[in-house]
């Protein structure tokens, strides 16, 4: 129940901050095909009532991971700056 919530905070806080981009767009991709499925299975309205008939946010979540995943962070990342603090 706080498991997920919390995974999220941590990935946005690492998106954010651009330390391990491509990991953690590979965790959200996984998090997002999950609550897709459960999206398409669950047939109660109860459990999700603000949620729109189609999948719609996930799908665009999954899209926008897919390109983070391919480009990588970009120039104001951790990343980037632990490399150029190593001269590579």
């Amino acid at each position: 129940m706080w498991v997920v919530p919390a995974a999220e905070i941590g990935i946005g806080v690492l998106f954010i901050s651009g330390f391990l981009s491509r990991l953690a767009s590979l965790s959200a991709i996984v998090m997002m095909v999950v609550a897709t499925y459960v999206h398409l299975v669950v047939n109660d309205p109860t459990l999700f009532p603000l949620q729109p008939e189609k999948p719609i946010i996930p799908a665009i979540v999954i899209a926008l991971c897919l390109y983070l995943l391919w480009i990588g962070s970009g120039s104001w990342s951790l990343d980037l700056r632990g490399k150029l603090a190593d001269g590579k």
